[in-house]
């Protein structure tokens, strides 16, 4: 530690830590205080939200007493209102009488009045049932079999609200608000009611202005979703919201949780007295954060203007005692600067006739001594951070590939001498192609590295005979499909089926076009196309990278073959460098892609032995990648 760097900090702690430890304590009782403001305010919210929840549910037990008074609906003359006991969707047909219509009618001028209300109905003893709207299917329907009619029946003197329910002809979840028909002699012959949907309860609720929150969620006593702002969520279990410790919140009448969902968040939590509903409201924790920021600011600006005293006075002072120190600390970093940049080395003068002005000098003998070392040093360290990097790659890649493969066939064979799994023959059938598949893997890793070696030594002969490309782009991509079908993805022929003859070594162009198609189903995203075209061209018409011009003469014949993928691209700077032999965009550690990063090399150098040329295009990350196969005459 610098001596300047002492003195001051001497000054800090004797002067601004107290201050500082003072204010973290307050901050701590303070904390306290803002969460308990905050769960109050949120409570009082959700008080609020559960008065307007039971006002509209007490509005509809109004109007559902009112209805069961009506002098249309309590009529007992019921024998001929629509029955669906016997109903076929497809021969059903409506036949409605004069009383019924004006029911409906009723029913209807009440539905559309109502915007929270999916349908008003009654049910009767004999089956019969009449609805304000048509039923969306007119299938086989008893209500008397229903829980909104059962409910009503047990509780003939009142009006009552089911648990939720899903609906017979529809996917909606229903909550019934009931009331049971009860003639003068205190007889039950029917129910009339009316329907809020899950899906209309979470429109009301979202219409509710929330301060300061993100949304209002309700779970019923069952724990099920009454209220959530993702529909598909409702009338499933709180389990499905994958929120940590979400089950506290039945332990208590009211409070908050602390949960993370795209961010942390805070759940306050309210219990409805009527309906035995959690409803609570979700807060992002930065509200509160913030809150707590505004009152921590507050605070540290005053600590931070004593500290901004003590820090000009300790700086005035040590300034002072450093002074006789400046001179050399600037010329020994000067001498740090002029080693690393290549510099000549410029002496520090120091006069000052003391041990400063003699360790100058010495300084001065060092750093001659370190520049010549360091030149040195320098250009034998690039080196061998080249042969490092390299070699740590090859090292990696080969344990990666190899591990991988030799683990699963391990776990293969570890499961082929069980006899408890093995009690199918699709088992030992899968086991035994997963382990060929594995093996096969390994092969063309170790067949991969060996070509590398010969084409290193110059002993990788290519053997040019005329062939037909289109048979073997044609053969290639038939043993590619499944392949690409895994990833859904589908291979388009650019090029006209036929004859296309051209001198080159079958085999070795098999593994080209095969190790390119590889790559490009490898980097492509499920449910794309790679496009595949084959051409004879002049040199004159070909469109080629600059570097490749001058290998082109313009009479030649060329044959130009391009696989075009819309995957995840490649940067222009890695455009020529994916064709390095054990070269990978990705760390070696963290990679998402498999692969030893010598299919390219190797294809290239089968191209080039072909006296041709290949190469890349792309516009860069997520715009795919074209890769050309050009063979001359």
């Amino acid at each position: 530690m610098r001596l300047r760097t002492r003195l001051i900090l001497s000054f800090l702690i004797t002067g601004v830590l107290p201050l500082l430890i003072l204010g973290i304590i307050g901050l701590l009782f303070i904390n306290k205080t803002i969460f308990d403001d905050f769960n109050n305010f949120y409570q009082a919210q959700l008080f609020h939200i559960n008065n307007n929840i039971n006002t509209l549910i007490s509005d509809v037990e109004f109007d559902i007493e009112n209805l069961s008074q009506n002098k249309y609906v309590i009529t007992k003359n019921d024998k001929n209102f629509t029955n669906f006991l016997n109903a076929e969707e497809n021969t059903f047909k409506y036949n409605i009488g004069t009383d019924e219509q004006k029911i409906i009618d009723f029913f209807y001028s009440y539905l559309t009045t109502h915007p929270y209300i999916n349908s008003v109905y009654m049910g009767r003893e004999n089956g019969s049932f009449v609805r304000s709207h048509p039923r969306p299917k007119p299938t086989k329907y008893d209500p008397r079999e229903r829980p909104w009619y059962k409910l009503a029946k047990e509780n003939p003197d009142r009006v009552t609200i089911t648990e939720p329910y899903i609906s017979v002809t529809s996917d909606d979840v229903n909550i019934g608000v009931v009331k049971a028909l009860v003639d003068e002699n205190n007889r039950f012959y029917g129910v009339v009611g009316a329907d809020i949907t899950l899906d209309r309860l979470t429109e009301f609720v979202s219409h509710i202005k929330l301060l300061n929150g993100r949304y209002i969620a309700i779970f019923d006593k069952n724990k099920k979703i009454l209220s959530y702002p993702d529909k598909n969520m409702l009338f499933l279990t709180i389990n499905e919201l994958k929120i940590k410790n979400l089950e506290k919140i039945f332990n208590k009448k009211q409070g908050y949780i602390k949960f993370n969902d795209k961010g942390n968040n805070y759940l306050f939590f309210y219990t409805s007295e009527n309906t035995g509903w959690k409803i609570c409201s979700i807060i992002p924790a930065q509200i509160i954060t913030k809150h707590f920021v505004n009152i921590a600011t507050v605070i540290f600006s005053g600590i931070l203007f004593i500290a901004i005293v003590f820090i000009v006075i300790s700086f005035m002072v040590a300034n002072n005692f450093y002074s006789p120190f400046k001179t050399l600390l600037n010329g020994i970093n000067n001498l740090v600067d002029k080693v690393k940049s290549k510099m000549p080395y410029e002496n520090i003068n120091i006069n000052t006739k003391d041990e400063i002005q003699e360790l100058s000098d010495s300084f001065n003998i060092m750093g001659e001594e370190l520049t010549r070392a360091y030149n040195k040093l320098n250009g034998n360290y690039r080196r061998i951070k080249e042969v490092d990097k390299l070699k740590s790659a090859f090292i990696s890649m080969v344990s990666h590939e190899l591990r991988t493969p030799l683990t699963i066939i391990k776990g293969s064979a570890a499961l082929l001498s069980n006899d408890k799994v093995l009690t199918a023959d699709k088992n030992k059938q899968d086991l035994l192609r997963m382990t060929q598949d594995n093996i096969n893997r390994l092969q063309t890793l170790i067949d991969d590295l060996l070509d590398l070696s010969k084409i290193e030594t110059g002993v990788f002969p290519v053997v040019k005979t005329k062939n037909n490309i289109i048979e073997v782009l044609n053969n290639t991509i038939e043993e590619i499909v499944p392949v690409a079908k895994v990833k859904h993805i589908n291979i388009i022929k650019k090029y006209n089926d036929g004859i296309l003859e051209w001198n080159f070594d079958k085999i070795r162009m098999e593994r080209v076009i095969t190790s390119v198609l590889n790559n490009a189903i490898k980097f492509s995203y499920e449910n794309s196309e790679i496009e595949i075209d084959a051409k004879i061209i002049k040199g004159k018409d070909l469109d080629v990278p600059y570097y490749v011009e001058s290998i082109i003469f313009f009479k030649k014949n060329y044959l130009l073959i391009s696989i075009a993928d819309k995957g995840i691209g490649i940067e222009k700077e890695y455009l020529e460098k994916v064709f390095d032999k054990l070269f990978q965009i990705e760390d070696p550690l963290t990679r998402k892609y498999s692969g030893a990063g010598i299919g390219l090399s190797i294809s290239r150098s089968i191209v080039e032995q072909h006296n041709g040329y290949m190469w890349a295009e792309s516009e860069g990350i997520n715009k795919g990648s074209k890769f050309y196969i050009l063979l001359s005459e």
